[in-house]
């Protein structure tokens, strides 16, 4: 598995209205459907939204790994985050694998192609040399994972949030 996707997997910080998956063990942390810095993460990555698109786009050497995390409306009136992968987009929608399981939404399933649009859009990374840029909800929430996930993250996340070159 390539190396941000073990970030990803590990780190799946999938959104369940007033919980977050910690890990591909769906492990919980409750609490977050008003956690203003999650919300205030979520909003950063959309609004940087187009420096992913830039990347994507470009596939320069060495930049690989591209994820978004989207919302799904769940089966109880919530909002379930989850990672996509093998991306594709036209003008109108963007496609992607479900990377993760779900947990409160029917009819999908990981590994599942699914269509969405770019505001739902919660957050995002991609990596460069092996270090993953963007995960924005992901190094707000880096505090409350256990000592393992944490180590996992620390080796694997830039030590920026976007590239130099982006700020």
């Amino acid at each position: 598995m390539r190396k941000n996707a073990i970030l990803v997997a590990v780190l799946g910080i999938g959104l369940v209205g007033a919980c977050v998956k910690a890990d591909a063990r769906n492990d919980v942390i409750w609490g977050l459907e008003n956690d203003a810095a999650v919300a205030a993460a979520s909003a950063h990555a959309q609004q940087t939204l187009p420096i992913f698109w830039r990347h994507f786009d470009a596939k320069s050497p060495g930049t690989d790994e591209f994820y978004l995390k989207v919302s799904f409306k769940t089966d109880h009136g919530g909002s379930e985050h989850m990672w996509v992968e093998t991306i594709t987009r036209s003008p109108t929608e963007i496609l992607g694998q479900l990377l993760d399981k779900p947990e409160d939404v029917s009819g999908v399933k990981r590994g599942d192609q699914v269509r969405f649009s770019s505001d739902r859009i919660s957050d995002w990374t991609y990596a460069r040399d092996g270090k993953s840029y963007g995960h924005f909800v992901t190094r707000v929430l880096i505090d409350r994972f256990s000592p393992g996930e944490r180590k996992v993250a620390e080796r694997q996340l830039s030590a920026e949030l976007l590239e130099a070159e982006e700020k």
